[in-house]
């Protein structure tokens, strides 16, 4: 197990942040449909939110996009999850 390293925020705060370790994955293998898949969401991404539209990290509090979300839907891509392993 990692301890995480602890450092104050600054002189006037008691505060600390905890800084973890970077966790370093394996690339995914993608099956041919996998493939297709991904091009056919990055050329979509591309034509729906060009380059710069987009602010990353606002998640859950970037509020609804009703057009994006039916431009989704019109593909099928509503709800889309990533299949169950069978280990």
């Amino acid at each position: 197990m990692v301890t995480p390293r602890l450092r104050p925020l600054s002189s006037l705060h008691s505060e600390v942040v905890v800084s973890l370790p970077t966790m370093l994955t394996s690339p995914a293998a993608l099956t041919a449909a996998g493939l297709e898949l991904r091009e056919q969401v990055r050329a979509f991404l591309a034509e729906t939110l060009p380059w710069g539209t987009f602010q990353p990290g606002r998640g859950m509090g970037a509020g609804v996009d009703r057009a994006f979300s039916a431009a989704l839907a019109e593909r099928c891509w509503v709800g889309m999850a990533v299949p169950a392993h069978n280990w």
